[in-house]
């Protein structure tokens, strides 16, 4: 027996003891009446939620918008995580856990938003991860540790995201592992997989000319369009954290970006002529990426370095740091201001000079900034340390909650 529910056109769903082996089978009913099954297995998850009734899910039926979308799917097969006994608050609970299975691969929303961008064929184009998101300078500390790493914050318009890469020589590859320390790496946690082949793959659509658009001579000199889709000319800034040796790193890192350099997707500086050149990714080194290595990568330097903010001004800093050489500074905030004092009042005005000091001197040199390391609770204290952040003319704050920082209001 099958009840009858508004979601998307039609949907049916079974009544509880419809169901066998955590199998539900669904019904789309489209316009023109012919049927799409979808599958929802259920599975257990560790998580503490409570049982509720199988009935609540047709909450989902308020995302309308995915009556346009289904016209143009064919979703096989959908097999949502979730707590058997708990159905009641399926519509919240994929807001919480973020789980949910899109064919074979396991992929993570945020939202019911992000959610429907990525039923269709644009999963992973620039249309379907950024349509409609606007670039905000916002930097994505620890990215690796996010549901969807990279993802996330592209579909939030994070402009700056970090990754923390390792490579031991001794292993006679040349993999590079994701990780915050040595017991996190995983041999399926590598910098490919993690970013390097999804950033290849979400540029090569955002750049493909295909036969229905209205200029594909592919002939035509452009420039390479970015992530967003609301506005392709904004560069990603990539910053790649090196915690082993520097050294022995830094030749097999800058080796994967070959593909990338090969479209012309890397924000460059000509040493010979003075020029950089913006482009969709801008990659900087930070950690124990050797500066050495930085300067003398040749004609063209497409990996930049992670400048000291709390040295700009110094005159004999300046003399090395330069936008051609640092596009992005950083510093944490104990190293700007000494040992901070918790207040409910943020920075004293004595901080606040010392800070916009250093904030100026990068901005005349074309430098833009990010300070790090700031109070995260009480989330009063946090907030009041971004306005002044923001105030002081800093580029980028650092965010470990994205969400929070997405839609942190001045």
């Amino acid at each position: 027996m099958k009840n009858s529910a508004n979601f998307y056109n039609t949907l049916n769903f079974p009544d509880k003891e419809d169901i066998s082996n955590n199998i539900i089978e669904l019904d789309i009913i489209r316009e023109d009446n012919k049927p799409k099954p979808i599958k929802l297995e259920i599975k257990q998850l560790p998580s503490k939620i409570q049982p509720f009734s199988l009935s609540i899910i047709i909450m989902v039926s308020v995302l309308s918008t995915l009556i346009t979308l289904i016209f143009t799917q064919t979703i096989m097969a959908i097999p949502i995580r979730a707590n058997k006994n708990n159905m009641h608050h399926l519509t919240e609970e994929i807001d919480k856990l973020s789980l949910l299975n899109f064919g074979k691969e396991q992929v993570y929303f945020q939202n019911h938003n992000d959610l429907l961008k990525h039923l269709t064929d644009d999963f992973y184009t620039v249309k379907g991860i950024t349509h409609d998101v606007f670039v905000k300078g916002i930097h994505s500390h620890n990215d690796y540790w996010r549901n969807r790493p990279l993802l996330d914050a592209l579909s939030l318009g994070v402009q700056s995201v970090e990754a923390d890469i390792w490579y031991f020589p001794e292993n006679e590859n040349d993999c590079i592992y994701v990780g915050h320390s040595k017991r996190s790496l995983k041999n399926n946690r590598l910098l490919e997989s993690l970013y390097l082949d999804q950033l290849y793959a979400i540029l090569e659509g955002s750049n493909n000319i295909s036969n229905d658009t209205i200029i594909n001579d592919s002939s035509q000199q452009y420039h390479p369009a970015g992530v967003w889709d609301t506005d392709s000319s904004k560069t990603l800034y990539f910053f790649i954290d090196f915690k082993t040796d520097g050294e022995e790193l830094f030749d097999v890192f800058s080796e994967k970006l070959n593909r990338f350099r090969d479209q012309n997707w890397l924000s460059y500086y000509n040493t010979t002529e003075g020029e950089f050149h913006w482009g969709p990714i801008t990659v900087i080194g930070t950690g124990n990426t050797p500066l050495n290595k930085v300067l003398n990568q040749g004609k063209i330097r497409d990996i930049f370095f992670d400048g000291p903010l709390n040295q700009l001004g110094d005159e004999d800093v300046n003399d090395i740091y330069s936008l051609g050489v640092s596009p992005i500074v950083s510093s944490s905030l104990k190293n700007l201001v000494g040992n901070y004092i918790s207040s409910s009042e943020g920075l004293s005005e004595a901080q606040i000079a010392i800070v916009t000091k250093r904030i100026d001197a990068a901005h005349n040199l074309g430098i833009k900034t990010r300070i790090w390391d700031t109070p995260w609770w009480p989330i009063s204290e946090k907030y009041k340390i971004w306005h002044q952040m923001i105030e002081m003319g800093s580029d980028y704050l650092n965010a470990d909650d994205l969400v929070t920082a997405a839609s942190f209001r001045v």
